[in-house]
């Protein structure tokens, strides 16, 4: 009888700490995971904070400078060269601007022949899927961003 005692408190002993150490070994796989998750979420969002704060290099007298010391320019060719880049880059500037105009009337006449066609509620599905599209840039359109490829019959 002492030894069937004994040996039941000897397996519940061998169970708790079985126990124990499993809690502790998913504790620590909790922690581990935990600490993967931010660091991979830090890294996206310091990659996303750069691309979207990165200056673009529209400068021309850092272009100028660059150009003039790879190609060993004096200082009248640098006023010239930095005079061109002057005006490409207003010129650059410039058709950004309308190429931007010329888009947005393009989505808006879209959303407009949309209207016509669709239903009232389709329209507001497609519209806020437009829009979500039109936000992430012209790469999110087309036929090879769907999630289901549609099969080719004969």
């Amino acid at each position: 009888m002492v030894e069937k005692l004994t040996s039941n408190i000897s397996t519940r002993k061998t169970k708790l700490s079985s126990l124990r150490l499993q809690i502790v070994v998913a504790f620590i796989i909790f922690i581990s995971g935990t600490l993967v998750g931010f660091g991979v979420t830090t890294v996206i969002l310091q990659n996303k904070w750069d691309r979207t704060h990165r200056r673009p290099r529209f400068n021309a007298h850092e272009i100028a400078k660059d150009i003039g010391s790879k190609y060993e320019l004096n200082d009248e060719q640098m006023q010239q060269v930095e005079e061109i880049f002057s005006k490409r880059v207003e010129a650059k500037r410039t058709l950004m601007t309308e190429l931007r105009e010329k888009m947005e009337t393009e989505a808006q006449q879209v959303i407009a022949d949309m209207n016509d066609i669709l239903t009232p509620a389709q329209f507001e599905k497609w519209k806020k899927d437009f829009e979500n599209k039109i936000k992430r840039g012209p790469e999110h359109f087309g036929p090879r961003h769907r999630k289901h490829k549609p099969k080719h019959t004969q």
